[in-house]
């Protein structure tokens, strides 16, 4: 049993170090993180428009202009002593 484990632990460790020295693997590790988001994109778009979907909005807007607005009052303090 033990020497079993041995030989897949060995085994593992020698595909890592193949893998790692190769070429192929840098552009399958690079494939495989460009599809995990455009996974992710894909899917947060779909549940975005089933959210906005399922949610309709309505929106009424009445604009009405002053003839004449009061001025705001604006403190600025800056807790400074003049010199």
């Amino acid at each position: 049993m033990g020497g079993a484990l041995n030989r897949q632990i060995t085994v593992i460790q020698i595909l890592a170090q193949h893998i790692n020295a190769d070429h192929f693997s840098r552009f399958i590790w690079f494939v495989c993180t460009i599809g995990a988001i455009g996974l992710f994109m894909w899917l947060f778009a779909i549940r975005l428009h089933l959210l906005v979907k399922e949610h309709p909005k309505t929106v009424n807007v009445e604009v009405t202009y002053g003839d004449k607005l009061p001025f705001p009052s604006v403190t600025i303090c800056n807790q400074n002593f003049f010199r």
